[in-house]
């Protein structure tokens, strides 16, 4: 079985603000757990190129992203951001919102997914 990069609650683990140089943000994160804006600006990206490449972002480009208080730089949000543009997906920030509301939000404008 291969390496999970989440469980059924998403990624967890510590903050960390910067990817020490020379290190992968994948490779970092399966190493020590941290996550990293760079870490979540690939994950983000990667998960938005499946969505592109399994057609479901064929009715809808636009991916809902809430953001957590818990981030007051806006730096892992802004992270979620640009990996959505690096798709080519267009992001739709609603905010610091609880996450039952972002996925709300994401039904009610007919988004194709949602961050937090």
């Amino acid at each position: 079985m291969g390496i999970r990069l989440q469980g059924t609650d998403g990624i967890r683990g510590p903050i960390q603000q910067h990817l020490p140089p020379s290190e992968h943000p994948v490779k970092w994160y399966l190493q020590t757990g941290d996550i990293t804006p760079e870490f979540f600006q690939l994950y983000t990206y990667s998960t938005c190129c499946l969505l592109r490449k399994f057609g479901l972002t064929e009715l809808s480009n636009i991916i809902v992203v809430g953001w957590d208080s818990r981030d007051s730089s806006g730096t892992f949000n802004n992270a979620a951001i640009l990996g959505i543009l690096q798709a080519g997906l267009a992001p739709y920030s609603v905010g610091i919102l609880p996450t039952p509301a972002v996925a709300l939000h994401m039904l009610a404008t007919q988004a194709s997914a949602a961050i937090v």
